[in-house]
């Protein structure tokens, strides 16, 4: 068969097919396809002998909103990290989604999907945090009825609802507000996915109440000594008994939101996070030690102890499923898109800072090579694959 692309004597990591070791990968249009071992290329021969080839890399906690809000970023500029498909956690609100939709996702090169917050208005600043309460999720109410309308206008496009529980936003009526979001989102049959920083409510207070597919999003943090873990440094019974029935667990590493001995100690117990999000905002992108990127974090993760794959499967096959999207990306299977993601592991002295300012040294880092979106080559690193 006669490819478009065709990807050879790379190292393939792709825990949806159970894939893992030298594969070759082919391209024709916009998906990947099978027969391309004897096959050729009529656009490019990618050798990436040395490096690891994943699926595009899906960011599930990326603030997309760009020219609404100080700090989102543009969906492209996460291209160069090999991120393919993106889910914004609730940059906009029923009162600007529509601005959203239309200004951001509908011509975005990764695949967006989105959360909408409960607050009308979103996530406009950093420093600016909206209050509201549980009557503002009354059914009498004219926020209740546009969300309501928002998610019949876009289903394809909304996953779920977004609260803030932290004391800025919501002060002492932390379960209230969020009893009154999952009532909402079970008359509206979506996901909940909970801020769970600087909040004056338990972790065991949220983790018991969200129901199987919700997220608990930065489940490393810790806001004066609280955690997911308890005094003796365990995971906590109600946080465990809500991985079990199904609530999933998301690191949204962020500036603020990941402390190293928390991270450690769960992963240590058998709590690693479900999915990774990086929770990029314009003053963390490709600068400091604390998010940088998508495949920075990756490299976190691996430093921590986790194997490869599983490193691999939070930011590909697990997003994907909760974008509603499995096996049309996240993997790469015959007839998915094709959405490609290529690394190499480099020597590299770099440090991991945390919440609280503490650091972890590692030795090497997973680099970009090159980024393939929807069929066609959208980065490659400059001394790459040369005379591409």
């Amino acid at each position: 068969m006669t490819c478009d692309i065709v990807i050879r004597n790379g190292h393939v990591v792709d825990p949806a097919t159970g894939t893992d070791g030298v594969k070759t990968i082919g391209i024709l249009g916009n998906q990947i396809v099978e027969g391309a071992e004897a096959g050729k290329a009529s656009v490019s021969e990618v050798d990436a002998a040395g490096c690891y080839v994943f699926p595009g890399l899906v960011d599930h906690h990326a603030h997309l909103f760009y020219g609404a809000s100080e700090f989102c970023v543009k969906p492209e500029t996460c291209l160069p990290f090999g991120v393919t498909a993106m889910v914004d956690p609730g940059t906009a609100g029923s009162a600007n989604f529509d601005s959203f939709y239309q200004n951001i996702i509908v011509g975005s090169i990764p695949r967006i999907r989105a959360y909408i917050s409960v607050n009308p208005g979103g996530l406009y600043g950093r420093e600016y945090h909206t209050h509201y309460d549980a009557s503002l999720l009354s059914p009498g109410r004219m926020s209740y009825q546009n969300i309501k309308a928002i998610f019949e206008k876009y289903p394809e496009q909304l996953l779920g609802l977004k609260l803030m529980l932290s004391t800025a936003n919501v002060g002492d009526q932390g379960i209230e507000i969020l009893e009154a979001t999952l009532r909402l989102a079970d008359e509206i049959g979506c996901r909940v996915c909970v801020h769970t920083t600087d909040m004056s409510i338990t972790a065991a207070d949220v983790a018991g109440r969200l129901r199987p597919g919700d997220i608990y999003c930065h489940c490393f943090t810790c806001t004066d000594g609280r955690s997911i873990l308890d005094e003796a440094g365990r995971v906590r019974p109600e946080v465990l008994d809500a991985r079990r029935r199904g609530v999933i667990f998301d690191a949204a590493n962020g500036t603020f939101h990941y402390d190293h001995e928390v991270a450690e100690a769960a992963i240590a117990q058998g709590f690693p996070p479900d999915v990774l999000g990086s929770d990029i905002v314009i003053y963390a992108a490709n600068m400091g030690h604390k998010v940088r990127s998508l495949p920075f974090l990756m490299s976190k993760y691996r430093n921590v102890g986790m194997d490869l794959p599983s490193v691999v499967r939070m930011v590909t096959q697990t997003p994907a499923r909760l974008m509603g999207m499995e096996g049309e990306i996240g993997t790469l299977a015959p007839g998915a898109f094709a959405d490609v993601a290529i690394f190499k592991w480099k020597e590299a002295k770099a440090y991991f800072e945390d919440a609280k300012s503490t650091y972890r040294e590692t030795d090497r880092l997973l680099v970009p090579q090159m980024t393939i979106a929807d069929g066609k080559i959208v980065y490659c690193q400059v001394d790459f694959n040369n005379g591409l």
